[in-house]
């Protein structure tokens, strides 16, 4: 592959991480809109201290509360392969970048 499909290459995952990244914190915020709703929900129904209605708050939107982590720590991930794509693609352009300006400098050079 030349540096410039390689480029290209990098641009397209990129541009797919973005989406999965955009994906992941849509996600996010509706499991943490529907964990929050269950769990309020739950804490107005329980009885008891403020500490035993939160417990059986939680306790019972447990399922709410895993799906709400489990996009927590996707949208992390997303995050980071975001940024991984970003930094390959900044090398890449740096790499092209020094061959245009290596070509030129031969061209005016006749080298």
């Amino acid at each position: 592959m030349t540096t410039v499909e390689n480029l290209e290459k990098a641009i397209r995952e990129v541009a797919e991480r973005e989406r999965a990244y955009g994906d992941a914190v849509q996600n996010e915020a509706e499991t943490e809109y529907s964990y929050k709703i269950a769990q309020a929900t739950e804490y107005l129904k329980a009885d008891g201290t403020v500490d035993e209605r939160k417990a059986i708050a939680l306790t019972n939107c447990k399922t709410q509360y895993k799906a709400y982590l489990t996009a927590q720590a996707t949208k992390a991930f997303c995050d980071a392969k975001l940024k991984d794509a970003q930094s390959a693609m900044n090398a890449r352009q740096s790499l092209l970048r020094f061959q245009t300006q290596t070509n030129f400098g031969e061209m005016r050079t006749g080298a």
